[in-house]
């Protein structure tokens, strides 16, 4: 995405369209923002907002239709909102005070205003407030022109009066009644506006520059209402004629909806029956305002933890992803948070599944990612250790292909994390597959690039694909069978030419229903790339229904499934974010729950909330499984070499570094953290191998502790340790940081002599 589409996605975004109340009013009246204070009291600043859209709050409040009730969502639910009774309100508390007045810098243009109606003063009232000279002649002796024929009871006088006063508090205009205008030689002014009425004098300016006409001169039929409409707009017009010299004739005006709320999670609430309908007290005025529900389309941020938690406009959301590109302007834990919050996304998908206006935050994110990260602004050691996580998956050491003896029908790809979760898992689904599809399976070990494409790096991610795409066609373009909704995801999305089917497709349609007699009541936690593959999360409820469990759904799953945690790599950049995400799935039910990814189950047990995956259920009888605690980051990449042996038969592959011969003696509270850092243990054998070997070693005397640094990737590992017996290493600490230490001899820095 460039700037421009940037801006062009922000400006489509619904959050703070106006509610349908505001979309019926012929004023535009902000209804929301006016109830938004009332809710709170303050009716002060509500008055002074529908006073800014109204001009004269008192005359409208009295003679409006009020077609905002109808448009009211409420009226779906229980009553509308009694919207005009509350404006009326907002004036009455507010009666004794004098009106605010805000003076902005006097602009050296003149404005003439012929006519005295409504259309007149509205448009007379906004250019003075916006610092215009104006000067308004009036025929009659009184201003208001059609307003003193309406019904008493209707519009009383007095409340004209007390509007119409509020025009003395405008310093920069003046008006002048009881003037006849015969010629408008005689004025200078930098514009004109004449608005005489139906049937008024023109004064022969129809075609000129500079001279506008308004109100029920040019339409007699339009209502009091319709004229300050105009007037206002009018306004706008002038002010561009002066600024600019554009001739511009009055905008059309739509009602479209352009968002309405649902009503389905609406709490019904009877109206406030005012003791004196007359007279709302402040109490019941407030109480009225609270029915309303303010009206705002914030659906994105209703179903996501990461804008919930900056609680931002979702168009700033977009503005600052923009910005944080183009314009370098925010870092990792600046003020603006652009660049951690794009790292931030989990990359779930929920927000476009709910945006009336199809926005996709995931893809504005990603595509931000990788923009930075070819630029050379993305901080890539945030995602080091998952980049190179996959290339450990993709490389001698854990990848693996077995050919099938016959024609290959079916690609069996159970990705990264399965075999890295527990072996036994990828061994009892591949030797289903064996016994389903003789001679005509193939397995591949490896990952689908799903880390380096969520880390920006296009580069890389690109490979892993590529690997994907030369293996499927060097076996004859078999069907790829994935049990895992990220990599179904990632081949949709990216190898759009592979037939695709689920492990659970193929296992609901074979694996006989057992009816056992079990009523254990189960709930399915769906991953969130299912909701991409419907037919995997029906699959899944099928196979669990036949095996005879019991679920009960989730109030979250199916299109509305949740991210676990994993997605987006966010542990890293906002691991506050991950805990958060983390800690409310194990909320969501009270059950335990099942779920057909691996990621899913080991970030739902490290919450301590029970969860299996489906291969427990379906092969190791489930039970005690579901609080198996999740291996760390140094066993899950044991766990794929074992995996790769025990399914090749040889040792093939298997590292042969030297530093992995080095014995290392690790606290259990070390390890957590090391778990918790994303360190591994190899890495640890790494940095004191190369520190023995290169003598670049501290020592404490007082400790007899050593400590060795080395470049781990894009980090630089250090490692505290003391040296034990037998060739044995006692870790006593580890951390790792971004800064690289370049060990170079003194006579190559440069230094003076004397220094050296």
């Amino acid at each position: 995405m460039n700037p421009l589409e940037f801006s062009e996605t922000a400006s489509k975004c619904l959050s703070g369209a106006p509610p349908p109340c505001s979309c019926h009013c012929p004023l535009d009246v902000d209804v929301r923002g006016m109830m938004e204070k009332a809710q709170k009291g303050l009716f002060s600043a509500a008055l002074r907002i529908y006073k800014n859209f109204v001009v004269f709050p008192g005359i409208v409040s009295h003679i409006c239709g009020e077609p905002c009730a109808n448009a009211c969502v409420r009226n779906d639910v229980d009553e509308p909102l009694s919207i005009k009774a509350l404006e009326r309100t907002c004036i009455e508390q507010n009666a004794r005070k004098r009106a605010e007045v805000f003076s902005v810098g006097e602009k050296d243009k003149d404005v003439l205003i012929v006519g005295g109606g409504m259309s007149a003063l509205s448009c007379a009232a906004k250019m003075a407030q916006r610092g215009y000279r104006v000067r308004l002649l009036e025929r009659q002796q009184k201003l208001g022109g059609r307003l003193w024929g309406c019904d008493e009871r209707t519009l009383p006088a007095e409340v004209i009066q007390n509007d119409l006063m509020l025009l003395e508090d405008l310093k920069l205009l003046t008006i002048e009644t009881g003037v006849t205008v015969d010629s408008l030689d005689a004025y200078e002014s930098d514009v004109v506006l004449i608005a005489t009425g139906e049937g008024g004098d023109t004064f022969g300016a129809k075609g000129k520059r500079g001279h506008f006409f308004i109100g029920s001169l040019v339409n007699a039929r339009q209502s009091i209402i319709q004229s300050i409409r105009d007037g206002i707009d009018v306004s706008y017009i002038l002010e561009n004629y002066l600024k600019v010299g554009w001739m511009e004739s009055l905008p059309e005006h739509s009602n479209e909806i352009k968002f309405a709320p649902t009503t389905e999670n609406i709490i019904a609430r009877p109206a406030v029956r005012p003791d004196n309908p007359a007279a709302w007290t402040a109490n019941e005025a407030k109480a009225e305002a609270t029915r309303c529900i303010l009206c705002d389309c914030h659906n994105c941020v209703d179903v996501c933890d990461m804008l919930k938690s900056y609680r931002k406009n979702p168009k700033k959301t977009i503005l600052d992803a923009r910005d944080s590109i183009y314009k370098n302007a925010f870092d990792l834990y600046g003020a603006g948070k652009g660049l951690r919050q794009i790292m931030s996304c989990s990359q779930c998908g929920r927000c476009v599944s709910v945006c009336p206006a199809g926005i996709d935050m995931r893809y504005i994110f990603s595509d931000s990612k990788h923009q930075m990260h070819q630029r050379g602004d993305l901080p890539d050691s945030l995602f080091d250790f998952w980049v190179r996580d996959m290339e450990f998956s993709n490389g001698d050491e854990a990848s693996l292909l077995l050919e099938a003896d016959g024609k290959a029908e079916y690609l069996y790809f159970p990705g990264c994390q399965m075999g890295a979760s527990d072996p036994e898992y990828v061994k009892a689904s591949w030797a289903w597959m064996n016994q389903e599809f003789p001679k005509s399976a193939t397995l591949s070990l490896g990952c689908c690039g799903a880390p380096a494409f969520w880390a920006g790096d296009a580069e890389k991610h690109l490979e892993a694909v590529a690997k994907i795409r030369d293996t499927w066609n060097g076996l004859g373009c078999p069907t790829a069978v994935l049990p895992c909704p990220n990599c179904s995801d990632m081949f949709r999305t990216h190898l759009p030419e592979i037939e695709t089917v689920s492990l659970w497709e193929l296992m609901a349609d074979r694996i006989p229903k057992k009816y056992s007699g079990r009523t254990t009541a189960i709930s399915v936690f769906d991953p969130c790339p299912s909701k991409y593959c419907p037919e995997m999360q029906r699959s899944v409820r099928q196979l669990l229904s036949g095996d005879g469990y019991d679920i009960r759904e989730l109030p979250e799953q199916r299109e509305a499934a949740r991210c676990c945690g994993y997605g987006g790599l966010i542990y890293t950049p906002n691991a506050e974010l991950y805990g958060a995400m983390t800690q409310a799935n194990a909320k969501l039910g009270e059950l335990d729950f099942v779920t057909y990814c691996t990621n899913c189950r080991d970030t739902l047990a490290r919450s301590n909330k029970p969860a299996f995956h489906m291969l427990d259920i379906l092969f190791f009888g489930g039970h005690d499984r579901a609080l198996r605690q999740p291996p760390d980051v140094t066993q899950r990449r044991r766990n794929r070499e074992r995996l790769k042996r025990e399914l090749s038969g040889t040792d093939k592959g298997a590292a042969a570094e030297p530093h992995k011969a080095i014995k290392l003696v690790i606290s259990g509270q070390l390890r957590e953290k090391m778990d918790r850092e994303l360190i591994l243990e190899y890495d640890i054998a790494k940095v004191i191998f190369e520190g023995e070997k290169s003598g670049y070693i501290g020592r404490d005397p007082d400790t007899d502790s050593y400590f060795a640094y080395f470049p781990i990737g894009g980090l630089t590992l250090w490692v505290s340790y003391r040296r034990g017996s037998e060739g044995q290493y006692i870790v006593e600490n580890a951390y790792a940081h971004r800064i690289h230490i370049i060990n170079e001899p003194v006579e190559k820095r440069g230094l003076p002599d004397d220094a050296k």
